[in-house]
C-alpha cells in the first residue's frame, strides 16, 4: 500500500508512514495496558510511555502541513482549498465514530448494570459540539463523546490557527535561532496558560486532564513539527543519524522520567515539549530509513488515523473480555501481550474497512470540490 501511494502521490513521503504507524502503536500500547489487571507497575510505567504516540502524531502532521502548504503557496484560493483538504481529511470518520461510540457506551453499561442506557455526554450539546469538531474548546465534551477525540479536538484548533502560524513564522523567518524563539514563547504561554484553563475546567492541572489536552499545551509538539520542515537539511542527514538517536533515546528516557513524577505544571507542560524534541530527533532518523525495513509499520501508519479511532473497540472493550476469561490461566503479562497482539490486529483489520469505505471516498470528494474552485 504503501509503494502503491508512493506512485500516484508525488507528495507522498514514506518515512511518514512509518512514524505514524510507530505512533499508532505506542497509543495501542497504553490503551491495552489499562485494560490489563493485574500488571506490575513496571510494566504500566513502561507501557504509559504510549500515551506519547499521541504527539508524534502533531509532530508529523504539523510538519506535512508545512510542506504541503509551501508546495501549494501558489495555489489560487488557497485557503479555502486548505480547509476543504482537512475537513475531508479528518471530520467524516470522526462523525461516523460518534454513533458507534455512543452504542458502545450504552452496550457497556448494559453488560454492567443490566441496563441499556447511553451516557450524558451523548445529549443534543455533547454531539453538536463533537460533530462540528469544536470539542477542544470544551473540557465536558473534550474527550468522552469519542474516546480519544481530545486529541481530533486538539488538531482541528491547530488547523484553524495553522494559516495565521505560518505566516508569522514566515514573516519572523525560518532560522534555527527563531525556532528557538518560537519554541520558547510557546513553552512560556503554555505555562502562563495551563492554571486558567485547568480553572475554566474546574480541575487540577492534571496529566491527561483538560489542560494537559489544551492545544496551547500542545503547541510546542505543533511549532517543532513545522521547524522540523522549515530547517530540514539538504545535505549531510546521514552523517547527523548517530546523534539523532542519541537525542532520541535521551529525551524519550527524560520524558518516561517526568511521566513517573506526581502531576504538576512541571509534567503538565513538560511531556509534550520533551517528547516533541524527541521526535523531532526521530524523525530525522526516519529520514534516512527505507519504509521497506518497516513495511509492517509503515503499513499501520497508512490507515492509522482509522486504527486510532476504532482501536478502543479492541484495546478497552475487547481486551476486557478478554481478560476475564484469560487472567484466570495465564499471568498478567502473558495476558497482556496476548491482548496487545489482538487489538492491534483487529484494529489494523478494521481500519483497512474503514480507510477504504470512508476516508478515501470522502479524500476524493473534496478533491473533486476543490478542483471546482
Amino acid at each position: 500500500m504503501t509503494e502503491e501511494r508512493a506512485g500516484k502521490d508525488p507528495e507522498f513521503l514514506p518515512f511518514i508512514d512509518v512514524l505514524r504507524g510507530i505512533a499508532i502503536l505506542m497509543v495501542v500500547v497504553v490503551h491495552t495496558s489499562l485494560s490489563v489487571p493485574g500488571l506490575s507497575p513496571k510494566i504500566r510505567n513502561v507501557a504509559g510511555f504510549g500515551q506519547m504516540g499521541v504527539q508524534l502524531f502533531f509532530l508529523v502532521s504539523a510538519y506535512t502541513l508545512a510542506r504541503s502548504l509551501t508546495l501549494r503557496s501558489d495555489e489560487s484560493s488557497s485557503l479555502a482549498r486548505y480547509f476543504i483538504r482537512r475537513w475531508f481529511r479528518i471530520a467524516p470518520l470522526y462523525l461516523c465514530a460518534i454513533p458507534l461510540y455512543a452504542v458502545m457506551d450504552a452496550v457497556g453499561t448494559r453488560y454492567v448494570t443490566g441496563i441499556w442506557q447511553m451516557g450524558p455526554q451523548y445529549g443534543p450539546v455533547g454531539i453538536i459540539v463533537n460533530g462540528l469538531l469544536m470539542n477542544g474548546l470544551f473540557p465536558r465534551w473534550n474527550n468522552s463523546v469519542v474516546p480519544g477525540g481530545w486529541s481530533v479536538g486538539t488538531e482541528v484548533l491547530f488547523y484553524l490557527m495553522l494559516p495565521a502560524l505560518a505566516t508569522a513564522i514566515a514573516r519572523s523567518g525560518r532560522t534555527r535561532w527563531n525556532c528557538a524563539r518560537w519554541f520558547a514563547a510557546s513553552l512560556i504561554f503554555a505555562c502562563a496558560c495551563a492554571p486558567a484553563v485547568a480553572a475554566f475546567a474546574g480541575e487540577p492541572i492534571l496529566n491527561n486532564g483538560f489542560a494537559y489536552f489544551f492545544v496551547v499545551n500542545q503547541l510546542p509538539v505543533f511549532i517543532a513539527g513545522l521547524f522540523a520542515f522549515y530547517l530540514e537539511p539538504k545535505t549531510g542527514i546521514r552523517r547527523a543519524t548517530a546523534a539523532n538517536i542519541v537525542g532520541c533515546a535521551v529525551l524519550s528516557g527524560a520524558v518516561l522520567i517526568l511521566l513517573l513524577r506526581e502531576d504538576s505544571l512541571q509534567k503538565v507542560v513538560g511531556l509534550p515539549a520533551l517528547s516533541a524534541l524527541a521526535f523531532w530527533c526521530l524523525l530525522n532518523v526516519a529520514r534516512t530509513m527505507k519504509a521497506s525495513a518497516l513495511r509492517w509499520v509503515a503499513a499501520c501508519g497508512t490507515v492509522s488515523y482509522s486504527m486510532y479511532v476504532c482501536h478502543f473497540l479492541f484495546a478497552y472493550y475487547g481486551t476486557v473480555l478478554v481478560s476475564e476469561i484469560l487472567t484466570t490461566r495465564f499471568s498478567p503479562p502473558v495476558v497482556f501481550v496476548v491482548c496487545l497482539t489482538g487489538s492491534a490486529a483487529a484494529s489494523y483489520a478494521l481500519a483497512r474497512v474503514t480507510y477504504a469505505a470512508v476516508e478515501r471516498p470522502f479524500v476524493r470528494l473534496g478533491k473533486r470540490l476543490i478542483a471546482r474552485l
